[in-house]
């Protein structure tokens, strides 16, 4: 199996409160970077991995990514499924489960990029047998995203709720590798949280893998981390 065989299903349905400031007419997603869209950076690198099928899961504001898509089908073939009320991330994957058969399926957000190589990763996700696999990344501080515990042989144990004092440590970085079985058949009923409802669920039943990041990642979801994304993004090589 290659990333050409791979589906990849974008979260792009968050209300993005905390960039009010910076965009408060379309979704994280679609916010300018460079004179591009942030979309169109995810895309162009998932293109560059070899992945060419793209389920844009979307919310809020979706009516603003339909204009987009023109643009974005110069990276392959793009669906979008959009949800008619706020249904979490896990909820509106479940929405979009018919829009691509990929098993596994590859699981990103939205608003965050961390150019993993995604080759690799599948191969290993196909080796141990995972469940889930999921990117994880080094954070300088943990405090706006929790901290990943991983065992010595890469089973994520633990996710530790967010706290304001948290140092460094690694990081789900966002981009997921999932059994499509397991999906369905573990994930609640109605709105729910990957994050929160389903993935510690998974931890503790030992389904949970790490990929580890060696490099930075990029997520634009705070005034400040967005106004640094261009330049992070350069020096990422994805800009």
């Amino acid at each position: 199996m290659t990333p050409a065989d791979l589906d990849a299903w974008v979260l792009c349905g968050g209300s993005g409160t905390r960039l009010r400031s910076e965009i408060a007419d379309r979704p994280k997603p679609l916010a300018p970077i460079n004179g591009r869209i942030f979309l169109d950076v995810v895309l162009a690198w998932l293109r560059s991995c070899g992945v060419e099928h793209f389920v844009l899961c979307a919310g809020f504001l979706a009516e603003a990514i339909e204009p987009a898509l023109p643009g974005l089908r110069k990276h392959g073939r793009v669906s979008l499924s959009i949800e008619d009320e706020p249904l979490g991330t896990g909820g509106a994957l479940r929405n979009a489960l018919a829009c691509g058969d990929s098993d596994p399926m590859l699981v990103l957000n939205g608003d965050s990029i961390c150019p993993v190589d995604v080759r690799a990763m599948l191969d290993r996700h196909l080796t141990v047998g995972a469940g889930l696999t999921m990117a994880a990344a080094e954070a300088p501080s943990t405090a706006d995203y929790g901290r990943l515990r991983v065992e010595p042989d890469g089973r994520v144990s633990a996710f530790d709720e967010k706290a304001p004092d948290a140092g460094g440590g690694l990081v789900n970085a966002g981009v997921y590798l999932v059994a499509r079985s397991l999906f369905s058949k573990s994930a609640p009923a109605g709105r729910f949280s990957l994050e929160t409802d389903l993935f510690p669920v998974l931890a503790r039943e030992g389904r949970v893998h790490a990929w580890t990041h060696e490099g930075p990642f990029v997520d634009i979801g705070t005034p400040e981390r967005y106004r640094d994304a261009p330049r992070r993004l350069r020096e990422m090589g994805v800009l």
